[in-house]
């Protein structure tokens, strides 16, 4: 059974092979707790935004309504980790800022948070071209934090 060390707190944590499409191998993270603490560490304060970000209208999400924060979102994972964000006390953007890849396909992370300059991908299932995605705005934009809250931290947010 493979496993995988958790980039914040070092935890070991399995998966059975079925699984392993589901995860960023690059900077797994085990909970929601890492994430949050990963998003809020101060390595990450302050990083600059490039150029090439512009900003995005993709139209109203219409697949989930938080009341809490009067948004539509276009998942539950999506609006649960929106509500556990806002719960913190953290501040966020979701899908306004995009970037141009050197591929020419634009990239729009979920969430962006302004205060520690981290963007969040949220991700249940990844759709056919979203791992090769975050691979080339890793590689274009290497001082741009992005982690990826996957389907396994889904437990943590409701």
């Amino acid at each position: 059974m493979p496993s995988f060390v958790c980039c914040n707190c070092n935890c070991l944590q399995k998966f059975k092979f079925r699984d392993l499409r589901y995860l960023d191998k690059e900077m797994f993270l085990c909970s929601s707790d890492c994430l949050f603490e990963q998003i809020t560490r101060r390595g990450f304060v302050n990083a600059a935004l490039p150029g090439c970000i512009c900003k995005v209208n993709l139209g109203r999400a219409s697949e989930r309504y938080s009341p809490l924060l009067d948004k539509f979102f276009r998942s539950s994972y999506e609006q649960y980790f929106a509500e556990t964000a806002y719960h913190r006390g953290l501040e966020f953007l979701y899908e306004e800022l995009g970037f141009v890849l050197p591929s020419g396909a634009q990239y729009v992370p979920d969430f962006y948070f302004p205060w520690y300059s981290v963007f969040v991908e949220v991700k249940g299932a990844w759709r056919i071209g979203a791992k090769k995605k975050v691979k080339e705005f890793r590689e274009a934009f290497p001082t741009l934090p992005l982690l990826v809250a996957h389907w396994r931290m889904k437990g943590d947010f409701y």
